[in-house]
């Protein structure tokens, strides 16, 4: 499916309610459009649909998937339907007795079963200023209780600003401390929560020295290192003919909101491709698909967010501007049903700042996931 106009990877967004409430969050529960959430059973008959569509992966997350009880269950009903990988994005807190033995039994059973753990920062002066105080000790201790239970760690995805980067080899520290295989950074984007940070965005030579610093720790652990920044246009200035070469010019995948709204990615989350729930068999999803890799065709290219879905091409970083890059362009797409519907920089200081010092809002959970 990954090929001849398909999309490989399906990312559900479980639900949209969280445990906590991140600075950074850019699908936060307030601003969602989601009437309602699909229940297990709807959840199933579309992953059956999927599987049999030939998806490769399915990426489960937030909000916070774990508020839902049956997150594990949908990872394990996705692979035994025959969808060959299966990730859990979360923040890592809810890892009770309950959820650490369920997790590592489905790990034991599926070793396709990745958990990617949300890190804002390696220490908790970091990590609290974006998720809130004590979430860094309760994250500690939950990923210990995880892994005493048999669980595995397999990622942590961080959002990286001017407060912590100078923390990024103590986050992929971290990471290889856990046995974890992949390391992947966001910028914080101007979307949802994230809005109010635009004075921590990172500058350009900061990410062209994170570039290098990316390819150092992966050499020294063995990471698989995942770049995804900067915002164009946001973080890095209009006039350089030369930008990040991400590695696909576009992604391979379509999100799905709690409620069943199918969307190319969330800062189109408006505009809908189409829509999962009952009656969403083999051919209703692959339809769905192809009209999402349609839009992701148009959309993509001279989007400013396109690193944060492709990651950035660390052996060859840089490339020629390929034209300007803005808010995703707005794709015609007209659905089965008939409607319509359209997909569619100031630098910073290159040093940390006093976190004390930054205007923020109530803290809570991530970017587009957990």
């Amino acid at each position: 499916m990954g090929d001849g106009g398909q999309v490989s990877q399906v990312q559900i967004l479980l639900t949209e309610r969280c445990n906590i409430k991140c600075r950074h969050c850019a699908v936060p529960a307030e601003d969602s459009p989601a009437s309602h959430e699909m229940s297990t059973t709807q959840w199933k008959a579309f992953l059956d649909a999927a599987a049999a569509a030939g998806t490769e992966s399915v990426v489960i997350n937030g909000g916070e998937a774990l508020v839902r009880r049956d997150a594990i269950e949908l990872i394990e009903h996705a692979l035994a339907a025959g969808i060959s990988w299966a990730t859990l994005i979360t923040n890592g807190m809810l890892f009770g007795n309950r959820a650490a033995a369920q997790i590592a039994a489905v790990q034991q059973r599926w070793p396709a079963f990745g958990v990617h753990v949300s890190v804002d920062g390696a220490s908790a002066q970091t990590h609290d200023w974006m998720r809130g105080a004590g979430t860094f000790t309760r994250l500690l201790a939950s990923v210990t209780r995880l892994r005493a239970a048999g669980g595995r760690v397999t990622g942590i995805n961080s959002v990286i600003h001017r407060g912590n980067v100078h923390e990024f080899e103590d986050l992929a520290a971290l990471a290889a401390g856990w046995g974890a295989e992949v390391l992947t950074v966001f910028p914080s984007a101007d979307l949802g929560r994230g809005i109010a940070l635009a004075d921590t965005r990172l500058s350009r030579p900061v990410w062209l020295e994170l570039y290098e610093r990316a390819r150092a720790v992966r050499d020294r652990y063995g990471l698989m290192v995942g770049i995804g920044g900067p915002v164009m246009a946001d973080e890095w200035p209009e006039d350089e003919n030369l930008v990040p070469r991400p590695r696909s010019e576009r992604p391979d995948k379509v999100c799905i909101g709690p409620d069943g709204a199918v969307f190319t990615c969330p800062p189109l989350r408006w505009h809908q491709v189409g829509h999962v729930g009952d009656r969403c068999d083999q051919a209703g999803w692959t339809a769905i698909a192809r009209r999402a890799a349609r839009a992701l065709d148009e959309s993509c290219a001279s989007c400013k967010y396109l690193l944060v879905c492709t990651n950035v091409d660390l052996d060859d970083p840089l490339r020629p501007r390929p034209g300007a890059f803005g808010m995703p362009a707005r794709a015609s797409v007209t659905t089965a049903g008939g409607y319509t519907a359209t997909a569619g920089a100031r630098p910073a200081a290159p040093v940390p700042i006093a976190l004390s010092r930054r205007p923020g809002r109530d803290q809570g959970d991530s970017r587009i996931s957990s």
